[in-house]
């Protein structure tokens, strides 16, 4: 059985009594789920999105009202189809991923603007997605995302009009040459440190004195020169257009496979528990959370926190029919306000002991993660 064909989604409104000030947004409940564009593409149920201050930047100064196409970039889910078997071999069901879209601007190809992650399901070219670890939460893999460390990639070492470092995880640099990076305590900052130590730099973060400490932690060693202005959205291998202006950028399939080949360096380093995604901080009220968080953005009162919401509410089924046991269920949800809510993956590294109290198949299973099962949650 396959997804239903309508969702709920935050997308861009066209309401006139709004103040031009104010984040023109509203929750829909009747927004297409996207067909799947490409072989390489892939349909993930949204668990849990972060917010990234071109959210609420795009929708105010570039806005396209009406057009019922979800917002958002950076999301984690479960996959649940594919375009083709080959991409099904690679990313089975169940599989849980991170990732980032752009549903901004004006693309050449209607389909390359169909998704954006403030939605219960999006389309994703599976170039990009990181399987995100079980040591990492559903909150904790939408922080990683995909528009922060692509950025980085990007500034850092795919582009060759900008800085075009050679070195990278897998083969650092051994000359250990400072690089600056401006706003390092930012997620952005704090992804940028750690990918450049890991590659063999020495990252010297400017931050405030109160965000000097933050920057630390991710690797950051000491408090133009030549500048590119970057755009994230560069290495999805599309022209998007924002109007005539400078922030307009044509296809570029060369950064696009660079990006890709930079996908694998990031999933190793997420594998080994060497790159760490930034403090995350929830905003409660899953469709109204989101909206309410993007105002918190636009009236910059976050600092040094990753705003991540959660989007679905799931349970853990019964395998083969069979009843998991109040023990074990105490350890999987949470009741709040009677809404059974989900409990973080990494939470549910449920012991041996509390395993050993329920019936067969479960009984005596070590672990259980969202890999477990084909469709590891139903939907509440």
């Amino acid at each position: 059985m396959g997804p239903p064909q309508l969702q709920t989604a935050i997308v861009q409104t066209q309401e006139p009594s709004l103040p031009t000030s104010s984040l023109r947004l509203t929750v829909s409940h009747s927004v297409p789920i996207p067909a799947l564009p490409s072989l390489n593409h892939v349909l993930v149920r949204v668990l849990a999105v972060a917010l990234n201050p071109t959210d609420f930047k795009m929708v105010t100064y570039f806005p396209q009202p009406g057009t019922n196409v979800p917002i958002g970039c950076d999301f984690c889910g479960v996959v649940e189809e594919a375009g083709s078997e080959a991409t099904l071999t690679s990313f089975p069901r169940g599989t849980r991923v991170c990732g980032g879209l752009f549903p901004y601007g004006r693309t050449e190809r209607k389909e390359d603007a169909i998704s954006g992650a403030f939605a219960q399901w999006v389309a994703a070219d599976v170039s990009q997605l990181l399987r995100v670890p079980p040591t990492l939460n559903d909150l904790q893999g939408a922080a990683i995302g995909g528009i922060c460390w692509g950025t980085c990639v990007l500034a850092l070492f795919a582009d060759p009009e900008a800085l075009a470092l050679q070195g990278r995880p897998s083969r650092p640099d051994e000359k250990n040459i400072p690089v600056v990076v401006y706003g390092g305590a930012t997620a952005t900052g704090t992804m940028a440190c750690q990918l450049l130590m890991l590659s063999g730099y020495s990252p010297i973060a400017v931050t405030s004195a109160g965000s000097a400490p933050l920057a630390q932690v991710y690797g950051a060693t000491r408090r133009a020169i030549r500048t590119k202005e970057v755009m994230g959205f560069e290495g999805f291998g599309h022209r998007v257009v924002l109007g005539e202006n400078t922030y307009s950028r044509d296809a570029n399939v060369e950064l696009y496979n660079r990006g890709n080949e930079w996908a694998n360096e990031m999933q190793t380093s997420l594998d080994q528990g060497s790159i760490k995604p930034h403090p995350v901080r929830e905003v409660e009220g899953q469709w109204q959370g989101i909206i309410e968080g993007l105002g918190m953005l636009q009236r910059g009162e976050v600092r040094g926190q990753k705003l991540v919401i959660r989007v679905a509410v799931f349970h853990i089924p019964a395998r083969k029919g069979q009843r998991v046991t109040d023990a074990v269920a105490r350890n999987c949800v949470a009741l709040q306000g009677g809404i059974t809510r989900s409990v973080a993956p990494a939470v549910l590294d449920l012991e041996r002991d509390a395993l050993r109290a329920t019936t067969a198949p479960w009984a005596g299973m070590p672990k259980l993660y969202h890999n477990d099962f084909p469709y590891p949650y139903r939907q509440c």
